[in-house]
């Protein structure tokens, strides 16, 4: 029986460049990504809302006899 001689160092050599280049891929990946993450909690720190006037009266709890709620105006008005 006979053993045929393999060379395996060009697919070693292969494998390993893959494996450098998806590692180098990866860092450059993850400092794009906490770039782009400090970009965002900038934004999000200048970043304010104007909701309005958000007064509500308070509930009057004294009355011994309290009305039932009214219906809420549900009506639209659609501009022209």
């Amino acid at each position: 029986m006979s053993y045929i001689d393999i060379d395996v160092g060009p697919v070693r050599e292969l494998v390993t460049n893959k494996f450098e280049s998806t590692q180098t891929f990866a860092t450059e990946l993850w400092e794009l990504a906490k770039t782009y993450l400090q970009d965002m909690q900038l934004g999000a720190s200048s970043f304010s809302i104007n909701l309005g006037n958000l007064d509500i009266s308070p509930m009057d709890t004294d009355a011994d006899d309290p009305e039932a709620p009214r219906e809420p105006d549900t009506s639209v008005e659609l501009p022209d």
